[in-house]
């Protein structure tokens, strides 16, 4: 009997099991979901939007409006900022130019070049107004900042602010640096075309007598007298500085260059323009490198006949002496340094040309002799000879014993005397005297 009833109530259960299972898979009917509905409470209304003042609703509208002006103002300022950037690179170049301009001496500018730097002055000062009326335009756009009452947006208010007066402390600096370029480009303008002008005034050729050793300097001076003044010319006349005073008594030439010093000098003024001096020429392989004057006049006068008198060192050969002939200007100022009473020893072979004297010495151990040292300066075969010292000194010293001026008589009555007086005093002429082996005063 109780098992019966345990059978029936596992019956039971495992029906009652199935029935919840298939209320679980299967959904409610649509009938059975509106009864669930109605036993549910009716949920609660809750309104779906609050009610915002409109006073709210003002002060919202207007940060965003001001937020917007803020982000927009940013943009500008940062295209300000570029374009301020770009024309202070202009500047800059401008003084570069400037500066540039600044180191060329006016006076050593060639007509060309003159014109040249005037138009580049002209564009430059062109070119300064217009960044001048750029700056003056953005200045005064920055003038216009937006209005910012947000207490939200007053941090980036700031911050623009302090960004818009760097950028005017900028503008305000670069307007300085304007104002001197423009100073200083018009002052070297005015300097510019005052010389220029001055330089078409002067028409006229120039006369000048000189001696034939300053043919290779009076070339050059030519080319650059024409380019500094392209209407006028130097006319040369070359004579021997002894002739010189007889063609003074027949002609007045504007100009007179000599080795020397003229009495009869009327009418002109006088000046050293450049030294030479005699350099003493030996066999490349002498091994003397240095002479003391006194050797010298002794080698000149006989005394001393053989190398080893001069130099213990020297291979033991008779000096071999070569001069110049009379009436020459290096024959002129050798002859200074013999004592007083005393002679060219005999035998001395003279000749009237460097180019022969070389010649002899370079091809005979036993030699020596002396030329103008000018005359070396642009000679090939420097190899083939040795140039001694006299007492430790070379021809570029200043203590160099047988140095001897180069004179300048000159007029100043006309424009193109007085200009080329201003030439002999110029970088251009003194570098021209230089590269032709003449020696400053």
């Amino acid at each position: 009997m109780k098992k019966m009833i345990k059978i029936s109530i596992f019956i039971f259960v495992f029906f009652l099991c199935s029935g919840c299972q298939k209320e679980l898979e299967n959904p409610l009917l649509p009938v059975e979901k509106q009864e669930l509905i109605e036993r549910t409470e009716p949920p609660v209304e809750i309104s779906s939007t609050k009610e915002i003042p409109a006073e709210t609703i003002e002060k919202i509208d207007k940060q965003q409006e001001e937020e917007k002006s803020l982000q927009e103002y940013a943009i500008f300022l940062a295209q300000k900022k570029q374009e301020t950037t770009e024309i202070a690179t202009h500047i800059q170049k401008i003084r570069d130019e400037q500066e540039s301009e600044n180191q060329k001496k006016s006076e050593s500018l060639f007509l060309e070049e003159l014109e040249k730097s005037i138009k580049t002055l002209e564009k430059s000062i062109l070119a300064l107004e217009k960044d001048k009326k750029q700056l003056e335009n953005i200045f005064q756009e920055l003038q216009r900042i937006p209005t910012i009452s947000s207490p939200a947006l007053q941090e980036q208010f700031k911050n623009i602010e302090y960004q818009n007066g760097n950028l005017r402390k900028k503008i305000e600096e670069l307007d300085k640096k304007y104002q001197g370029l423009k100073e200083n480009g018009i002052k070297i303008l005015t300097e510019r075309k005052k010389i220029y002008e001055e330089r078409l005034v002067i028409k006229n050729p120039l006369k000048i007598l000189c001696p034939p050793s300053l043919e290779c300097l009076m070339e050059e001076w030519k080319t650059i007298w024409q380019k500094l003044y392209a209407n006028s010319h130097l006319e040369v006349q070359y004579s021997n500085s002894y002739d010189i005073p007889g063609i003074l008594e027949k002609e007045k030439p504007s100009v007179v260059f000599s080795w020397l010093a003229l009495e009869e000098t009327d009418g002109y003024h006088s000046t050293i323009i450049a030294y030479d001096a005699l350099a003493i020429i030996l066999f490349p392989k002498n091994l003397t490198d240095t002479i003391s004057l006194d050797s010298l006049a002794s080698i000149y006068t006989g005394t001393q006949k053989n190398w080893q008198q001069v130099n213990l060192s020297a291979t033991s050969i008779p000096i071999k002496v070569y001069g110049w002939e009379a009436n020459t200007i290096p024959f002129f100022w050798f002859s200074k340094i013999l004592p007083e009473g005393k002679i060219f020893v005999a035998g001395i072979q003279v000749y009237s040309q460097e180019k022969e004297i070389l010649h002899e010495i370079s091809k005979s151990e036993e030699a020596i002799g002396y030329i103008p040292s000018s005359y070396l300066e642009n000679y090939q075969d420097r190899h083939n000879i040795k140039i001694a010292k006299i007492s430790g000194y070379t021809t570029k010293s200043k203590k160099y014993p047988l140095r001897y001026p180069l004179h300048c008589f000159y007029k100043q009555e006309t424009q193109e005397e007085k200009k080329f007086q201003e030439f002999l005093n110029s970088s251009l002429a003194k570098k021209a005297l230089q590269s032709k082996g003449f020696l400053e005063q």
